[in-house]
């Protein structure tokens, strides 16, 4: 198993699984980035670094500033659970370019070139958004609506799985190479290499964080008197930086360079501070998190039977979203109608020979799949099954 996948070489995937975390975890990390940005602070700047940002600094969109921070996290909310994709992670990467560029126009750092990274990717990756992939999402349950019951069926049926094209993780991908590829040439062009690609080029960014901070890092000692340590370390993240985008390219494996890029940020991150490990959630992006997924679920030896009522759209579209999680095929789906199997409610699910109905089978259903036992062990809670149960009879059977 490959620890990191090249979407440029592998655009297809027998599972869309990949997309929902992609979309759960780059919302999650500017979410907190943008919390912990003190915007008000920005607004109140009395003077930017360049005449050539004074654009930026209008007085009524200043001031909107803090008011666009909850603004951005409302939208990556609603991109993370998969709503208008193309719209609410479109607007919000606009929003933060904004944002940031105020902020980047006052202070420029390592940190805020790496959010622009994970910025531009929410707006490829929003781009080329498509719901008939990433059904894994409130947009891949909204276009269920104009499927009939029929169609829903054959679907919950059919065990082949198709391919899921990854299309937004693709260019994504491409976006991190080339940043990587560009830090790498910045610091040939930008001054002697040897300046670079020397212990002194750490240790000169170690001072100048300690000054700055006032405090000392964890690693501060080691990168300060063990030269070679530093020099090894800055040689590892240049060579690995500049070749990233070539391989990605070629369709290599790209597992060496995501594990490398990693282990040196953590370094970095121990010696100048947590900031440095930015580009980590950027890497993560690429993980084989399906892989990982497939290991975690139920397999077919331990297959249960999910019945039905055939006649149930909102139940049908909803176990169509829930098929899509069973990567191992251990649910085995079937209409009411045709399950010998003498009375049945709108869902029941049979499992070694014990069967579960309602409210209670919608828990036994998710069971499968692992990932959902600590939400199945708060919704099992009785304050909570008591207002599970209400909701499963009003929309489940109210939409009979």
């Amino acid at each position: 198993m490959n620890i990191s996948i090249n979407y440029f070489n592998t655009e297809y995937r027998k599972t869309p699984f990949n997309l929902a975390i992609i979309r759960i975890i780059l919302s999650s990390y500017l979410i907190w980035r943008v919390i912990f940005f003190d915007w008000e602070f920005y607004s109140e700047w009395p003077a930017h670094r360049l005449e050539l940002h004074s654009y930026l600094f209008n007085d009524l969109l200043l001031s909107l500033l803090p008011y666009q921070q909850w603004v951005v996290i409302l939208l990556l909310m609603l991109f993370a659970i998969g709503y208008r994709i193309k719209w609410t992670g479109g607007f919000a990467a606009l929003l933060l370019l904004y944002m940031m560029s105020v902020r980047a126009s006052i202070y420029m750092s390592a940190q805020t070139e790496s959010f622009f990274t994970l910025v531009y990717i929410l707006f490829i990756f929003s781009f080329f958004s498509d719901n008939n992939d990433d059904i894994l999402s409130i947009d891949g349950f909204l276009q269920t609506k104009n499927y009939s019951n029929k169609k829903i069926e054959q679907m919950l049926d059919n065990k082949k799985r198709k391919n899921y094209r990854m299309e937004g993780a693709k260019w994504s991908l491409i976006v991190v190479g080339f940043s990587y590829f560009s830090a790498a040439s910045a610091k040939i062009m930008g001054s002697p290499i040897d300046r670079w690609l020397s212990a002194t080029s750490i240790q000169r960014d170690t001072i100048r964080f300690e000054i700055w901070a006032g405090t000392d890092q964890i690693l501060t000692f080691l990168a300060m008197n063990y030269s070679s340590i530093a020099w090894l370390s800055e040689i590892s993240n240049f060579l690995l930086q500049i070749s990233f985008l070539i391989v990605i390219l070629l369709g290599l494996r790209i597992s060496l360079h995501v594990v490398g890029l990693s282990l040196i940020h953590i370094g970095i991150g121990l010696i100048l501070g947590y900031w440095a490990i930015s580009l980590i959630f950027a890497l993560m992006l690429f993980l084989s998190w399906d892989a990982v997924y497939q290991l975690i679920a139920q397999t077919e030896e331990n297959e249960i039977t999910t019945v039905y009522n055939g006649e149930n759209n909102l139940l049908l579209r909803i176990l169509y979203i829930i098929k899509h999680l069973d990567i191992n095929n251990s649910v085995n789906f079937c209409n009411g109608e045709k399950f010998d199997a003498g009375d049945y409610t709108e869902l029941s699910v049979v499992r070694n020979g014990q069967t579960y109905t309602g409210y209670w089978a919608t828990l036994e259903l998710l069971r499968q799949f692992r990932i959902f036992y600590p939400i199945i062990q708060l919704l099992s809670l009785p304050v909570v099954a008591s207002f599970g149960d209400y909701l499963y009879q009003f929309y489940i059977f109210g939409s009979n």
